[in-house]
């Protein structure tokens, strides 16, 4: 039995071994990968096509994609308006306090003496 000597920076906690463990030693090393089978003309387009003009028949995959899409749009669309109200209530909320205060304010600082006998 033969052993061999490993450098120690490779068992380091950024090194090799740590990021392979973890499965994302690919995605360190490319920063631009990206899975070329999840969107794009192949995925997204028929297989095949008629000459004369008719339109083809969606694939199953297709379908459940466009579903996914679709259910994933309308969450999008539900959170941003949940978003927007969430906003606005503290924008509103954040005014009602800024007019207590004022109102606070202004009832206790009321004008004395001379400058009573002006107004």
């Amino acid at each position: 039995m033969r052993w061999i000597t490993v450098p120690q920076k490779w068992f380091s906690a950024g090194g090799f071994s740590r990021n392979l463990t973890t499965g994302s030693w690919l995605m360190n090393k490319s920063p631009g990968f990206r899975n070329p089978n999840k969107c794009g003309p192949l995925t997204d387009l028929s297989d095949y096509s008629y000459t004369d003009g008719r339109i083809t028949p969606l694939g199953a995959n297709q379908t459940k994609r466009m579903i996914q899409q679709r259910n994933l749009a309308q969450k999008i669309v539900v959170m941003s308006s949940e978003m927007d109200f969430a906003l606005q209530r503290y924008n509103h909320l954040k005014e009602n306090q800024l007019n207590n205060k004022r109102n606070i304010v202004s009832q206790k600082l009321k004008p004395k003496g001379h400058l009573l006998l002006k107004n």
